[in-house]
């Protein structure tokens, strides 16, 4: 499961970053998962898991 800060939405740079990893884990072999949360309420997993947000997980 992989979870970087929600402004990969907004920042290509963070999300190019983003696409990297996955590619690179999916080339090692790793099945791989998104955790997803409301930008709104929370910008890093970290908060997310402290503001109680929902993080939902989607499979790429």
């Amino acid at each position: 499961t992989v979870a970087f800060d929600m402004d990969f939405l907004k920042n290509p740079q963070v999300a190019n970053h983003y696409r990297d990893l996955i590619n690179l884990l999916h080339k090692q072999g790793y099945k791989v998962r998104m955790a997803l949360w409301n930008p709104q309420e929370a910008k890093g997993i970290d908060d997310a898991l402290v503001a109680k947000t929902e993080i939902k997980f989607k499979n790429i």
